[in-house]
């Protein structure tokens, strides 16, 4: 399923930080997959990370160690917390508000 912001070619500061939260939905992820999942850079990436762990949206999990990824000590995943999962449902709830509006004006 294509995330509906990837449709557009430019995005918003907040489509961004929607962008890589709603990545972590489905699964935690390394910040390298986040990344490229959300067609961020690395750099981004990071301080999007770093913000959403301070205002507690995302937290740290210790990554297991697969015999297809051998993850070193200091590797994590990101998962998405239960106020990460709210601030998303809002989002979505305002957006399916907003979506007929929306439609409305860009007709005209």
């Amino acid at each position: 399923m294509e995330h509906p912001i990837l449709a557009s070619k430019k995005r918003s500061e907040f489509e961004m930080v929607y962008d890589l939260l709603w990545q972590l939905r489905r699964e935690p992820l390394a910040r390298t997959r986040a990344c490229m999942l959300a067609n961020l850079t690395w750099a981004r990436t990071n301080v999007l990370f770093t913000a959403f762990e301070k205002a507690g949206l995302v937290e740290k999990i210790p990554r297991p160690r697969t015999s297809y990824h051998k993850a070193g000590p200091g590797s994590h995943s990101m998962i998405l917390t239960e106020k990460g999962c709210l601030f998303l449902n809002h989002v979505d709830a305002a957006r399916k508000l907003l979506e007929p509006i929306i439609i409305m004006v860009v007709a005209e």
